[in-house]
């Protein structure tokens, strides 16, 4: 079956690291379709340049210059998977904290802690815009001109995931996401996932209910695995 002849599955992604650490295994269990990253380079729904956009508006035009470019026509796309960072987004803002001690941004599992009062500005925020977005996103039925999608979250980050390490140089992010995938297996690939959806049953509403609530969107968490259930039911044989 030819690449043209495919359907296409697109995974928006906020940095090259979650490419490197799930493609390999994403390009094997997407067969036959076409599994293709969109990398944004940055936080789509913290970014204030786009403060008066819509989320939806946000994601159609990322979508839509995405299938420009790669000459696709809508009805090659069959799914659409968001894949986000929650970075704490949905904690109480007394939970963030000026500590004259760190240089930047550290998060823990229970507080963010700044170097500023300005940096706690921007922080909240920060929390409270992208926070907005993402209920919005979760709590409709959103489709792209009919393209089914969903966003799902690693927290607080890929890496705290996948490495257990919430604060990590930009450097060693690609070595450490090249090294995950060098190392797993695809059955263990699935099982670690499954283990990280500490959210009770196995349901998309409720992994989100459960990262929203208190200090959870800080603690090591992820419903990835829910995509990776979907991607299968669509590569099964009828």
């Amino acid at each position: 079956m030819s690449r043209a002849s495919r359907k296409v599955v697109i995974i928006i992604a906020e940095g090259s690291s979650e490419e490197d650490a799930l493609y390999p295994f994403l390009e094997k269990v997407g067969k036959p379709h076409n599994v293709m990253f969109k990398v944004t380079h940055g936080d789509l729904f913290s970014d204030l340049k786009s403060k008066s956009k819509s989320p939806k508006n946000i994601i159609g035009e990322v979508v839509s210059k995405f299938i420009d470019e790669n000459k696709f026509l809508k009805k090659d796309i069959l799914l659409v998977a968001q894949l986000t960072d929650t970075d704490g987004t949905f904690l109480d803002e007394s939970k963030v904290v000026v500590k004259e001690s760190v240089e930047r941004i550290k998060y823990t599992e229970d507080a963010i802690f700044v170097p500023s009062e300005k940096k706690l500005e921007q922080i909240v925020e920060r929390n409270k815009m992208k926070s907005q977005r993402l209920k919005t996103l979760v709590n409709t039925n959103f489709t792209l001109s009919s393209i089914p999608y969903k966003v799902y979250y690693f927290s607080c980050n890929l890496d705290h995931a996948i490495h257990d390490l919430q604060t990590i140089k930009a450097e060693e992010k690609i070595k450490k996401a090249e090294s995950f995938a060098d190392s797993i297996t695809d059955d263990a690939f699935v099982e670690f996932f499954n283990e990280l959806a500490i959210f009770g049953e196995k349901d998309f509403g409720e992994s989100w209910d459960f990262i929203m609530n208190e200090e959870n969107s800080l603690k090591r968490s992820s419903n990835f695995v829910l995509f990776l259930n979907e991607l299968e039911g669509l590569t099964a044989p009828n």
